[in-house]
């Protein structure tokens, strides 16, 4: 049987037709649970997350509905249902020091991010970080990406690559000096 496309599936979450949790773990289970593993590290866990993240999906649609990319959406529900599931289980400890490392990695830089008083603010850091990862070349959107999106390790990008942990750590420096430059440039970081 052949999978539907992204917008079938938002029609079906639209129509509350229960195939909509179907097909969209059929198409993505796969990819939401390596997001959530990534974070939590466990595969139990990881596969509650998601059920989570689907059962979240159908009682936000609608009234919400995807503006863009299905799969963004998705990937941000089921990313965002492990944090919280980190978060709530006070399992810093059990968390994958990649998951810690690299929110620690910019955490530096977006402190005053986290305590934006006003939407405008953080629509404009929005903007000014999309901007940002606009500007990295294909090579380095990977590598940002992977690291601070996804969580992958600098191992598993350098292997995905086909480089040298030492070239992604370097990469990633010269990515986060280039990014605290550009946050001081525009007013969100001071140091």
């Amino acid at each position: 049987m052949e999978k539907l496309t992204d917008e079938r599936i938002v029609d079906l979450f639209l129509e509350r037709k229960e195939q909509a949790i179907h097909e969209t773990e059929k198409k993505y289970g796969r990819y939401l649970l390596t997001t959530a593993k990534n974070i939590l590290g466990d595969e139990e866990d990881s596969r509650e997350c998601v059920n989570d993240a689907l059962f979240q999906l159908w009682t936000h649609i609608p009234p919400d509905c995807p503006k863009s990319s299905f799969k963004a959406y998705i990937s941000r529900v089921a990313r965002n249902r492990a944090i919280d599931r980190a978060k709530e289980q006070g399992r810093q400890k059990r968390v994958p020091s990649e998951f810690i490392a690299s929110l620690d990695e910019l955490s530096e830089y977006l402190e005053d991010a986290e305590n934006v008083e006003k939407e405008y603010d953080g629509i404009l850091l929005k903007e000014c970080l999309n901007r940002f990862i606009r500007s990295l070349s294909k090579r380095k959107k990977t590598i940002f990406i992977g690291r601070f999106h996804f969580f992958y390790s600098v191992s598993e990008i350098a292997k995905t690559l086909g480089c040298s942990e030492r070239t992604v750590f370097s990469e990633l420096a010269e990515m986060k000096r280039q990014l605290k430059n550009k946050l001081r440039k525009e007013g969100f970081y001071n140091d």
